[in-house]
């Protein structure tokens, strides 16, 4: 009776159809938690890029910075230069003090900035 019953069953289009509609449910399972996985990865992946991209932008303007301090340090390197040249035409004594406490000031502006 059992043998009976269970082969009417297999025998039955309603089956097939549940086995088809189990397996269908099964596959779209499984994609939709693979597709979930995937989109984790994506917004790990932006959240770096986002990170990487302000890391660049602050490396972008200490280098310029740099550049700028650069830039400075050589014209005030001109500058002592014509001070030298001008010391030869003979200035005053105070007028000679008083650019060298300029350059000394100025360069000890770089040493806190250093700090």
């Amino acid at each position: 009776m059992f043998i009976t019953v269970l082969i009417n069953i297999l025998k039955s289009k309603y089956f097939y159809m549940v086995l088809i509609l189990i397996a269908l449910i099964i596959y779209v399972s499984s994609l939709n938690i693979k597709l979930n996985i995937k989109n984790k990865e994506i917004d790990e992946l932006n959240n770096e890029i986002y990170k990487l991209e302000y890391s660049n932008k602050l490396l972008s303007k200490d280098n310029d910075f740099k550049k700028k301090q650069i830039n400075i340090a050589e014209t005030f390197s001109k500058s002592d230069e014509y001070i030298n040249i001008i010391e030869n035409k003979k200035l005053s004594d105070d007028s000679i003090k008083a650019l060298n406490s300029i350059i000394s000031n100025y360069y000890r502006s770089f040493e806190y900035e250093r700090n």
